[in-house]
């Protein structure tokens, strides 16, 4: 019952009450005379800038420094230069910026000449006043000048893969939207490494300024995917005071899903993902998890991971998706045409001994009259094409090539051809399915792969709570996001091979202890006949459960040999929860509905549906790592 109370959260919305004050202002009256000495004495000074105007009185000097004038504003690029006229004696200026023209205004620089430039502007409205400092001290502030400034957002038509960055904590810091490709990714990563850290978390205007670049963005209108990738470790507490359209944290956070969720992009919708880890300042657990679902287009796209040693794998999962998204992949498979009429054969992907035991395969009978050869009645297994059920072969002497085109895995994966082999039935021999030796990976296949048009944002916490408590969580972001990189373009930083026999063994796991919150050994155990299959021993788990009344069932692995994706079958491994005092409760079950296995770290990080017949608890992230 522990287990159910704990998976319940009570989400209260806030109502706050807002009370406008009014002001009244009273002259007295004056005599004529009194009025017209009045007048002579005042003294307007209107300050136009080229952003904006200011439209303030002076306010009558405190200290004995000259105050600043001319003061100007303009936009260069994505930064704002401020200018002044010289003040005799003065040695310095200190500049001030607020986001609102009668709000705090705080330090943002010194300068020693009459310029200064503010590199990580607002976007919006920015207000500046200057002071000058000498020999009696700093001046008053000046008149304040206004600009409102436009991040550039980038772009072009031309056809390829797009990325722009935003790094956020008490502001954001934009890298605008450019082609992402192998020779100049260096560059997206140099700003990468560029970002510091800062002590609060704009998280909600960052991705709010996401959208609006991906919207005022020049793209290519073959676009077929739009995305953004969000990290974060904290809870928003200064969006508000970035953008002040919106009064509390929640009424920004549902806007900005509400334009992720109605966006588009060229006809097309956003898919956003959310990948959160909590940090040790987060103590309201129900507003981090419900602001990762708000930044996400969907549930399936929200990775809540339990530690920044996970964020590697996480990104380079998200990474990798989106690779495959963002290109078409052909197979071509050419075989000797001299078989007969009516002939079944099968191509297998998955390095098996006997086609029978394929998981991964294209199937079809071989049909030819005259000059005329085709593959009929095509069966696709662990992969989709748009090629269909039957496919026409191009002649060119003795040889026959078959074409499918928009290949991929089921998951939207890549097709790996390096353990290709062809079958043919012959159902007098035993086995029936015999294997062509002749028919190679290098000799009789070829792969053409076709760039499509994507965007992608990222958007990266840049807080100091990442590196608190002696942590290096922040080195770990840039790491994991440069690698992001690395995958979207093609590379990897560190080839790994495939072992087979790592994927069983013994493993520890535990789970999100926000969620689910178990831990424990356990036995993972390869299936004999498919080395891409899995099983998990139920007794650790259920001994974490404390759950007696076991079945013996083991949990069953799917891995996809192509990209590694996990699925897999609903196990049912208690009959009931009456070790939980919930007899009524049949069935309890574990369902791999997403999951990865890391090559390169041997984890596997799955997320399992759990329930029973009567309802499920929703999805809960395990890992396992070897031991």
């Amino acid at each position: 019952m522990n287990k159910i109370v704990r998976q319940t959260r009570v989400m209260e919305s806030e109502t706050i009450q807002k009370n406008e004050a009014k002001q009244k202002s009273l002259m007295s009256k004056r005599t004529l005379n009194s009025f017209i000495r009045w007048v002579s004495f005042a003294i307007f000074l209107f300050i136009v800038a080229e952003c904006g105007n200011t439209n303030n009185e002076p306010e009558p000097p405190l200290n004995n420094s000259e105050i600043p004038t001319g003061v100007n504003a303009i936009q260069s690029g994505n930064t704002v230069v401020i200018s002044w006229s010289n003040v005799s004696g003065a040695t310095s200026y200190k500049i001030y910026r607020s986001g609102n023209a009668t709000g705090t205004y705080s330090q943002v620089g010194t300068a020693t000449t009459i310029s200064y430039t503010d590199n990580s502007p607002l976007n919006g409205n920015n207000f500046y006043k200057v002071t000058s400092v000498g020999s009696a001290g700093e001046s008053d502030q000046s008149n304040y000048v206004s600009c409102n400034f436009t991040v550039s957002s980038g772009g072009s038509t031309e056809k390829g893969l797009y990325m722009g960055i935003i790094g956020f904590n008490d502001n954001i810091n934009v890298r605008k939207i450019d082609l992402l490709t192998s020779t100049n990714k260096s560059q997206f990563q140099s700003f990468i490494n560029g970002l510091t850290i800062g002590y609060a978390t704009g998280l909600y205007y960052a991705v709010d300024n996401a959208v609006n670049m991906l919207q005022s963005a020049t793209l290519p209108d073959t676009l077929v995917n739009v995305s953004i990738v969000t990290f974060t470790d904290g809870l928003d507490n200064a969006s508000i005071m970035l953008n002040y359209n919106y009064n509390t944290p929640n009424a920004y956070r549902d806007a900005v899903h509400n334009s992720i969720m109605t966006t588009k992009i060229k006809k097309l919708n956003i898919s956003a993902y959310s990948i959160g880890v909590k940090g040790g300042d987060v103590s309201d657990v129900n507003a981090f998890t419900t602001g990762l679902a708000a930044l996400a287009s969907n549930s399936n796209n929200v990775y809540m991971i339990t530690s920044m040693a996970e964020i590697n794998s996480t990104f380079r999962d998200i990474a990798t998706s989106l690779y495959n998204e963002s290109q078409t992949q052909s197979i071509k498979l050419k075989i000797p045409g001299g078989y007969a009429d009516g002939t079944k054969m099968r191509f297998t992907f998955d390095n098996v001994t006997d086609a029978a035991n394929s998981n991964y395969y294209i199937e079809g009978t071989y049909r030819h009259s005259g000059n005329t050869y085709s593959l009929q009645n095509i069966v696709y297994q662990g992969f989709k094409s748009s090629s269909g059920a039957m496919v026409n072969g191009d002649v060119s002497g003795v040889y026959v090539t078959f074409t499918f085109e928009s290949v991929s895995t089921t998951s939207g994966g890549n097709v790996d051809t390096k353990d290709v082999q062809q079958w043919v039935y012959i159902a007098t021999q035993t086995p029936p399915w015999q294997r062509n030796s002749e028919f190679s990976q290098s000799g009789n296949t070829e792969i053409i792969v076709e760039k499509k048009s994507s965007i992608v944002m990222l958007v990266l916490d840049c807080t100091s709570s990442l590196d608190a408590d002696g942590a290096n969580g922040f080195s770990q972001m840039k790491s994991a996001a440069n690698n992001f990189i690395d995958v979207l373009t093609g590379a990897t930083s560190t080839p790994c091979e495939f072992e087979p026999s790592m994927l069983a063994g013994t493993f520890s796991y535990y789970s999100d202890p926000d969620n689910w919150n178990e831990s424990g050994t356990v036995t993972l155990t390869a299936d004999p006949n498919d080395p891409y299959k899995v099983y998990i021993n139920q007794d650790g788990i259920m001994e974490a459960e404390e759950i007696g009344n076991g079945n013996g069932n083991a949990i069953e692995l799917n891995i996809n040999p192509s990209d590694f994706s996990i699925t897999g079958p609903k196990t049912i491994i208690a009959p009931d929860l009456s070790d939980w005092g919930m007899a009524s409760y049949t069935n309890y079950y574990f369902t791999p509905v997403r999951g990865s296995y890391s090559v390169c770290d041997k984890v596997y990080t799955i997320t399992f549906l759990i329930g029973v017949d009567q309802g499920t608890w929703g999805n809960m992230m395990f890992t396992f790592t070897p031991k």
